[in-house]
């Protein structure tokens, strides 16, 4: 099998930098060929993203949730797709710890080379936007993109908790109407997420959560104690509980979607399932 090994300067990717000869190494002892190839912008990794869709069997890359994400969008619209080998090096980890996968470049790699792979869910947003694991609105859903890099940098998670706490001080709930097929429910919630994931912020949300069932987890949050938080993650008291293959939100709330961490559409959405669209390396 033939490899490329993507990185960046993106967020999440410094550590790595200093590691790529070693990564290099390493995949050449498992695979044919390996080819390095380091993006210096957004537009080069996408089109570095195309050209490994083209040419190779395996894409690896480095990055946090945001890199994986901006990674999906460039393969999910291709005909051919290649394996993703995932070398997370972001802060929370959300979506590599449903595979199994540290933050630990020796421990990515050996999942790599144990060759175990598995097929995974996503979502596709309006016809146009794909997101792996998570798409929120209201409460604390700006925190990960809003959160500036320097405080990332110098706190760790904590950047992310100490607005959280911030958030979770000032009452806020909204309207919302979830549309299932003809049926439309309405509900009043300081937030919701439509989610394929088993981790969302660093916290367990669903263990059970499969990635590749065919079905999103839609949670719309009781209001109450620090804006639902409380009811959300230790009480399981929630307002509504949807499965669903496809759903339209319309949110009457201002600010934008949080999609895989990242700044999203505003207002109203229609969300898809396409199951089984991408493969991934696991240690699961």
């Amino acid at each position: 099998m033939d490899a490329i090994f993507l990185y960046s300067n993106a967020p999440g990717s410094g550590r790595i930098v200093h590691k790529v000869d070693y990564i290099r190494r390493r995949l050449e002892s498992f695979f044919k060929h390996v080819q390095i190839a380091k993006a210096n912008s957004l537009d080069e990794l996408d089109e570095l993203v195309a050209l490994a869709c083209s040419k190779f069997d395996v894409l690896v890359f480095a990055g946090g949730d945001g890199t994986f994400h901006r990674v999906v969008n460039a393969i999910a619209k291709e005909e051919k797709r290649p394996v993703i080998g995932y070398i997370s090096s972001g802060t929370l980890n959300d979506f590599g710890k449903n595979f199994g996968i540290s933050r630990n470049v020796n421990k990515c790699l050996n999942i790599i080379k144990k060759g175990k792979i598995q097929k995974f869910d996503i979502g596709i947003i309006n016809d146009k936007t794909y997101f792996a694991f998570v798409s929120a609105i209201g409460t604390f859903s700006e925190i990960s993109y809003a959160t500036k890099r320097k405080r990332i940098r110098a706190f760790g998670k904590m950047a992310y908790y100490m607005n959280a706490v911030r958030d979770a001080v000032v009452p806020q709930s909204f309207t919302v109407k979830v549309h299932l097929g003809d049926n439309i429910k309405e509900h009043k919630v300081p937030f919701l997420m439509v989610l394929n994931s088993k981790y969302v912020g660093g916290f367990p949300v669903n263990l059970r959560n499969s990635l590749d069932d065919g079905k999103f987890d839609v949670y719309l949050t009781k209001p109450g104690l620090f804006n639902g938080l409380l009811n959300y993650l230790l009480l399981k008291r929630r307002n509504a509980y949807y499965r669903v293959d496809e759903v339209t939100i319309d949110p009457n709330y201002a600010s934008p979607w949080c999609v895989d961490g990242e700044e999203g559409p505003k207002g109203k959405i229609t969300i898809k399932l396409l199951k089984k669209h991408l493969k991934i390396y696991t240690n699961k």
